[in-house]
């Protein structure tokens, strides 16, 4: 949150949920083992992007390709920010955005006689019919804009006002550091790849 993923997911869980509790018992099973698979698949993807920002981000450049990179043109920024303003906006505005994709929905006739789970609450926020659960992407977006405010303020004022700031050399044991030193990001996915083995089912593996 706050971006429409999070909440994108929450609808998904809700219609699973409501599956669970609301059809018969010979395909709710069905949507039990979906909300795990989800659930399984959100933990790959939190894993992914861990692994992809380690790549990207951290440590030492490891090929002369990389030593070498630049930043991307402006015109190439400029859609990516785009996308990701939509994304944002999707997610602070997704009542909004439910609202309206319901009421095309409503506007065949298949779907006017499927009774409605998911609501728009007096707060802008989704909420299940039944009250089970409730999301806000405005709330949220408040919510952490005020972690964030309150985060940099201790940071400015409380833990750096009394320190000096030195920049200089890591300390490497004294050996040059070289690429092969770092946990890279193969190395930090090789435990979930070896515990999740036999359903990933790796074909290549590198040694370490």
């Amino acid at each position: 949150p706050p971006f429409n993923g999070f909440f994108s997911e929450w609808l998904t869980y809700q219609s699973l949920f409501q599956g669970i509790t609301m059809l018969d018992s010979s395909i709710r099973w069905l949507f039990i083992l979906a909300t795990g698979a989800l659930a399984f698949t959100g933990g790959l993807a939190l894993a992914c992007f861990v692994k992809a920002f380690g790549s990207i981000f951290l440590a030492r450049p490891r090929s002369v390709e990389v030593t070498h990179a630049k930043e991307s043109p402006s015109s190439m920024l400029f859609g990516m920010g785009a996308l990701a303003m939509l994304s944002l906006l999707f997610g602070i505005f997704s009542s909004q955005a439910v609202s309206l994709l319901e009421k095309i929905g409503r506007s065949f006739d298949v779907f006017q006689k499927i009774p409605e789970t998911i609501l728009v609450s007096n707060n802008q926020g989704l909420m299940v019919k039944n009250g089970f659960a409730s999301v806000s992407g405005l709330a949220f977006l408040v919510f952490f804009a005020g972690v964030i405010m309150v985060v940099i303020f201790i940071i400015h004022k409380v833990v750096n006002r009394r320190q000096k700031i030195k920049i200089g050399a890591t300390w490497n044991c004294g050996t040059d550091l070289t690429p092969r030193m770092e946990i890279t990001s193969t190395g930090f996915a090789r435990s979930i790849v070896l515990i999740f083995k036999s359903i990933l089912k790796p074909s290549i593996q590198h040694e370490i």
